[in-house]
């Protein structure tokens, strides 16, 4: 869907890169944040997690929040990547 996108906006030769940039990010951020998908995203997760506990009894807590962690400190380095960040100052304002 985003490469279909990209091939438009390649080929208006009257945006300017600025635009196509911002154009990309809107169709984006539609695409990722649609409503819809974060309602049944959420209810997935909620859903998994209440299977979860029954199955646990209330002893799995400590795999859940290993498994919270290691998905944070993932996000987090991914964010550091992406941005190339010089300096611990720098990192602390952009993520």
């Amino acid at each position: 869907m985003i490469e279909e996108f990209d091939k438009e906006l390649e080929e208006d030769e009257e945006i300017t890169d600025k635009q196509r940039a911002k154009a990309k990010w809107a169709k984006l951020e539609a695409i990722v944040g649609n409503q819809e998908r974060v309602k049944n995203l959420a209810k997935d997760i909620v859903t998994h997690f209440e299977q979860r506990q029954a199955v646990f009894d209330g002893k799995g807590r400590w795999m859940d929040n290993v498994m919270i962690e290691k998905l944070w400190r993932s996000l987090k380095y991914e964010c550091v990547y992406l941005n190339a960040f010089e300096t611990g100052s720098e990192a602390a304002k952009g993520c």
